[in-house]
């Protein structure tokens, strides 16, 4: 079949299985632990996002085309009920999933450092888009398997016009996510720099005082969140107990001066 429909199903498969590789190699960072392979696991995520523009926007067309009724989209029909009700939360939740994990790369102190809300974002819309996927892909993986190298084959390239062209939009895509990869992943340092910083100062108790920005000395108490200081307070039992030993010494003080006092009398 050759039409405009059967093209941008090439084109949507050819994209679809850039960014399955490259979510592949994503997954596995996390699975063999991200610290260790934060690197990679950056530069897999920003080349991503150049060939899910593509994969976003060859839908998106069939989803026009289709409900504008052209006769060609039309014939080829909807992707299944279940496909249709996940879609928008596929796309809704990935993108969440990649803005997240830019502005964590490009801002690491916003939003609570590393460890803050844009984190724990990134990290649940990780999860959820990786589920969305599963039942996104099991629904198309024999679409998927069937149309993804026949822009890449000769015997089969040839059956729909406009092959080369498709080719150049992914390898220009991929060239693309490359490029910004590399423009970006210098941020991985500035990233990891603030990492200890976050942890210490937000997730450990310190030993300094909020109020006054001044340090607390050693041993003594810190204030907890919420607790108000008050200079007038009344002295807790250790401040009770350190005044025993100076009223013992005021009383034998005043002893032994009656004393004297008796003896030149």
């Amino acid at each position: 079949m050759s039409s405009p429909a059967e093209a941008n199903a090439r084109l949507t498969a050819s994209a679809s299985a850039v960014l399955l590789a490259l979510l592949g190699i994503e997954v596995s960072t996390v699975l063999i632990g991200v610290k260790s392979h934060l690197t990679l696991h950056v530069m897999a995520g920003l080349i991503v996002v150049s060939p899910l523009m593509v994969k976003i926007a060859s839908v998106s067309w069939r989803f026009i085309r289709y409900y504008r009724h052209d006769a060609e989209y039309r014939r080829k029909g909807p992707p299944a009920p279940v496909l249709r009700i996940f879609g928008p939360f596929l796309l809704i939740v990935t993108l969440v999933l990649f803005v997240s994990g830019i502005t964590l790369l490009l801002a690491p102190s916003a939003f609570g450092g590393p460890r803050g809300v844009m984190y724990k974002i990134h990290d649940l819309s990780f999860y959820a888009c990786m589920l969305l996927i599963l039942v996104h892909l099991a629904g198309h993986a024999r679409e998927l398997r069937r149309l993804a190298s026949r822009d890449w084959v000769r015997r089969t390239r040839a059956a729909v016009p406009g092959a080369l062209i498709r080719q150049s939009i992914v390898l220009a895509a991929l060239a693309a996510g490359l490029a910004l990869a590399l423009s970006l992943v210098g941020h991985v340092g500035t990233f990891q720099n603030n990492a200890p910083h976050s942890a210490a100062t937000g997730h450990h108790t310190t030993a300094t005082v909020t109020q006054g920005k001044s340090p607390v000395a050693r041993g003594a108490p810190t204030l907890r969140r919420g607790q108000r200081h008050d200079s007038h307070a009344c002295p807790g039992p250790p401040a009770r107990a350190a005044s025993i030993p100076v009223t013992s010494a005021m009383t034998n003080l005043t002893l032994r001066s009656l004393w004297s006092s008796s003896r030149s009398g």
